[in-house]
């Protein structure tokens, strides 16, 4: 089962999840790249927040995302856990390409 961080931010409720393929897709269309993670590391975690947060609330800009983000810092939300978290789900996808989140281990055989 899919997992989201639920953060409020001015009374309202937002989910940040990649819950299928096509959301951690999402991320990357947006412009997202762990290989500019060291060079870029502000842009590159705005574009995954952004995209977390589409997956379940579709109509948030880049703008609205930045803003819902600053306010949930200035209210001493941890954005580390939060980060740590998407980058998590957006890397299970390499392990789980369609989205299973149980590993199951191939059985090994003699050939």
């Amino acid at each position: 089962m899919a997992k989201a961080k639920k953060i409020e931010v001015e009374g309202k409720e937002y989910l940040l999840a990649f819950p299928t393929r096509k959301d951690a897709e999402n991320a990357e269309r947006l412009g997202f790249s762990l290989n500019l993670m060291e060079s870029q590391p502000l842009i590159q975690m705005d574009k995954l927040f952004h995209a977390a947060l589409l997956a379940k609330q579709p109509n948030i800009t880049a703008a609205m995302a930045i803003e819902i983000r600053e306010k949930f810092q200035d209210k001493n939300g941890d954005i580390g856990k939060i980060n740590s978290f998407l980058i998590e789900q957006y890397m299970g996808f390499f392990k789980f390409p369609n989205g299973e989140k149980e590993a199951v281990e191939a059985e090994t055989v003699e050939i």
